[in-house]
């Protein structure tokens, strides 16, 4: 009995390994932006945000056209690496973000990002803050 209980705990492990795997590729070709969006939130909602990261990075990469949902994948994956504190990661794609919005035609794209963005690098730490190094 010990030895069926450790089997299947051994193949529940595997299995959840396994389907934790996602990686870009593994996301399927044919979700549209507004699919992948809603995965990237439901994962990070269910305390997944590594996956809900390639869920964003797909949406960036697949419909980067648009730069409505660019923002929109690249202020998201900034927003969780400043939730994790990740400074480092988060910074130069805030800034990133804000860049785009100083190049962009007023208008073309919401404001809210910008706004976001802004709040965002006002939390990274002075001290842990790239350009203070550079």
């Amino acid at each position: 009995m010990k030895h069926s209980r450790f089997t299947c705990a051994a193949l529940l492990a595997v299995s959840l390994f396994f389907s934790s795997c996602l990686t870009v590729d593994s996301v399927p070709q044919e979700m549209t932006a507004p699919e992948l969006l809603r995965e990237a939130q439901n994962s990070y909602d269910k305390g997944s945000s590594r996956k809900a990261l390639v869920y964003y990075q797909a949406l960036a990469e697949r419909y980067g056209s648009d730069a409505t949902m660019y923002v929109t994948a690249r202020y998201e994956t900034a927003h969780i690496y400043i939730k994790k504190h990740k400074w480092a990661k988060a910074e130069p794609i805030l800034q990133e973000v804000i860049e785009i919005y100083r190049n962009m035609p007023a208008g073309t794209i919401s404001g809210s990002f910008l706004k976001m963005a802004e709040s965002d690098l006002e939390k990274i730490p002075a001290h842990k803050q790239q350009s203070d190094s550079q």
